[in-house]
């Protein structure tokens, strides 16, 4: 099974995959004779993990095939800390929610296809707050809304049939005040998403700019020298 692990460093928070990293911690593994051994259920606590002094490590989640990508943001107001959400192969995204020292698993995308891009951010100004966007291999991209209470609302959003989706970015590239989201598909598009006003959960995808190869991944640059929008490499 492959785990995702949450590794603890001081003034450092961090989420990694056993699919991409094998050990626990960031650096080699010492003999931790204080540590208990991992539970079978992280819903029923802590699965604390050995590794170096220094450091503590816990598995929070058992996944059944390889995790893609992992990010941490504020979801659920009324939770404290943040949840973590886990894209995997089979095309789930996985929301983690941890309260009074529990973690539970909320699937809130199945696809069937790997899903890896993951954005978090203001792209659409008719949802209050922020908003949760996945991408997956076959072009699928979702936006999903957290309920105040508890859950999320799922909607399909965009198709860019036979690309896959590995990237996706919340960014103000052109006006502060009206943050983009930006899609990075296999092909080496670089797409636009804007949500036009008054059409609800619809978007309008338009092309920015082309690559020779796949766009895998978004850097947001501090604006230039003299201020202005941020800058995307």
């Amino acid at each position: 099974m492959q785990s995702l692990r949450f590794t603890l460093v001081p003034a450092i928070t961090s989420a990694i995959t056993s699919a991409a990293l094998l050990a626990g911690c960031a650096v080699p593994a010492a003999d931790r004779s204080d540590v208990a051994p991992a539970q079978p259920d992280q819903r029923e606590g802590p699965c604390w993990l050995s590794c170096a002094d220094g450091f503590t490590a816990r598995s929070l989640f058992e996944d059944d095939c390889g995790v893609w990508t992992v990010g941490a943001f504020d979801l659920l107001t009324n939770y404290p800390g943040l949840e973590i959400v886990a894209l995997d192969d089979k095309g789930r995204a996985t929301i983690l929610i941890q309260y009074s020292g529990k973690t539970a698993p909320f699937t809130a995308v199945s696809d069937g296809t790997w899903l890896g891009g993951l954005a978090h951010g203001d792209a659409d100004p008719r949802v209050d707050g922020k908003e949760l966007y996945v991408g997956a291999e076959r072009g699928h991209v979702y936006q999903l809304v957290a309920h105040a209470e508890y859950g999320f609302d799922s909607v399909l959003i965009a198709t860019f049939p036979g690309e896959e989706v590995h990237s996706l970015a919340v960014v103000p590239l052109f006006d502060a005040d009206r943050p983009l989201l930006l899609v990075g598909l296999g092909d080496g598009r670089l797409m636009a998403l804007e949500a036009p006003a008054g059409v609800a959960r619809r978007f309008v995808a338009r092309e920015l700019h082309r690559e020779p190869g796949r766009i895998r991944q978004f850097v947001e640059l501090p604006p230039a020298s003299g201020g202005g929008t941020p800058r995307l490499a």
